[in-house]
């Protein structure tokens, strides 16, 4: 049974029918896929082993493996159990299923990823929280979706959305490279306690790197203040980014009180460690060390701390309920450093690749706000 129900907020030109509700049982097949062993699935394809395997993970689009069988072609799934129950996912193409896995099958074409966008919106409702989460064939068969009847309406729907997708999973693996050519950079740039120079190095330098305790490079300030005409930075300004957001006078705390191109450093359990480099002069209120260099570059001593020597020896941290990282054994740790020439360049090279990185985290999440929007408004 079908009625007759609203249309979407935006809506492409030429389509003026209402959408109808559906039941899902009334426009699919539902069935579900069947137990394959991991030890039968290869990690890379090949020629024979040549069709995706899905699981109930959400990580890698639930992407396990190659098989060289097929169960489906072409189905929508969702995850029938587990804490990702109600996932809901377009499989274009064939493919093999696992039994997590619950499928909708179509002869008439509604096996499409504008369908598969519009039940993911709704489907989490419909999981049962008693013990381990499920959503199982039953239930998805009387789940109520709103849709476009016309197929072509449908095809144009999926078509935005798969651009979209394409354009998201494009910036991510460019997110991901710039993130990984920072990391190399990060250990190759440096040298470490085995090497008079570093791997990689510009070519007008070819001094030996001198070896220094950390101390000696900058120093830990200590000064508290509470002067009500500076910016405050909280641990939870760094910790989500929004350094650059912060007001002044936003509560009169005593904190540290730091400069212009010091360093502060959130010095809490590895996870929780944050760095940044400020560009004005403000208050750190919590766990954090402000660094101040020492007649060096303050953008290399900046990535300095984020190179492997100095993050293995601050995982060496202190404390129980709230490990914190050990300034008397990093502050007389040995590190290899150049000329402040070279310093200088090797700040720069780095930060320019940091900031390359930070336009694509910024471009990544526009999209995903893009993303959310039609998601919002191209369905019921």
């Amino acid at each position: 049974m079908s009625k007759v129900t609203n249309v979407p907020r935006i809506r492409f030109k030429g389509f003026t029918n209402a959408w109808e509700q559906k039941e899902i049982n009334e426009i699919f097949e539902v069935t579900r896929g069947k137990v394959l062993s991991e030890k039968l699935i290869v990690k890379k394809k090949n020629k024979e082993m040549k069709y995706p395997v899905y699981s109930s993970q959400t990580k890698n689009n639930g992407l396990m493996g190659y098989y060289n069988k097929f169960l489906f072609d072409t189905a929508i799934t969702w995850t029938t159990d587990g804490a990702n129950a109600g996932t809901v996912s377009y499989r274009q193409g064939k493919f093999y299923s696992t039994n997590v896995n619950g499928v909708l099958l179509s002869s008439k074409g509604y096996c499409n990823l504008a369908i598969a966008c519009s039940l993911n919106k709704i489907a989490w409702k419909y999981v049962s929280k008693v013990g381990n989460p499920k959503l199982m064939n039953n239930v998805m068969k009387k789940i109520k979706i709103i849709i476009p009847i016309n197929l072509t309406e449908q095809r144009k729907l999926s078509l935005v959305l798969q651009e979209i997708n394409d354009l998201l999973a494009l910036q991510e693996r460019k997110l991901k490279l710039y993130k990984q050519l920072k990391k190399y950079l990060l250990q190759k740039m440096f040298a470490n306690e085995q090497e008079k120079v570093p791997q990689i190095r510009f070519k007008r330098f070819d001094e030996d790197w001198r070896n220094l305790i950390f101390k000696s490079l900058c120093t830990r300030i200590t000064k508290l203040s509470n002067e009500d005409n500076l910016f405050k930075v909280e641990y939870e300004n760094i910790k989500n980014n929004t350094v650059g957001n912060i007001k002044k006078n936003v509560e009169a705390k005593t904190g540290i009180l730091f400069d212009k191109n010091d360093i502060l450093y959130g010095k809490l359990r590895p996870y929780l460690r944050k760095i940044v480099k400020s560009d004005f002069k403000g208050i750190a209120v919590g766990d954090f060390w402000v660094l101040r260099p020492k007649k060096n570059s303050s953008t290399f001593i900046f990535y300095l701390i984020q190179n492997n020597k100095y993050q293995r020896a601050a995982n060496i941290s202190t404390g129980t309920k709230m490990p914190r990282a050990d300034w008397d054994l990093i502050s007389n740790m040995n590190f290899k450093v150049p000329s402040l020439d070279e310093q200088h360049d090797i700040g720069q090279f780095i930060s320019l690749i940091d900031n390359i990185k930070k336009e694509q985290y910024v471009s990544t999440e526009k999209t995903k706000v893009i993303k959310q929007y039609l998601l919002q408004n191209l369905f019921c």
